[in-house]
């Protein structure tokens, strides 16, 4: 008695393209949420150094306004 056993190319073709989107698609979804995530973290990272470059510009023009107050205070100084 021997038993023969047919081999079907639509299963065979359609297990493969199952497994192969079950497979496929979460690694898209990971590659695309990595990109997201690292475009997200260099925009952070541009806006970071963007606040310190503007923090270093206040910085700057509060002194230079408290040199004027300064001056404009020994200027009264001397008026009175």
């Amino acid at each position: 008695m021997t038993e023969t056993t047919s081999l079907n190319i639509g299963d065979i073709l359609s297990t493969i393209f199952i497994l192969g989107f079950s497979i496929i698609i979460p690694v898209i979804l990971i590659f695309i949420i990595y990109k997201i995530v690292k475009r997200s973290e260099k925009r952070a990272i541009e806006r970071l150094s963007l606040e310190r470059e503007n923090t270093v510009l206040l910085k700057k023009q509060m002194n230079d306004l408290n040199e004027r107050v300064i001056i404009i205070e020994k200027m009264l100084r001397e008026v009175e």
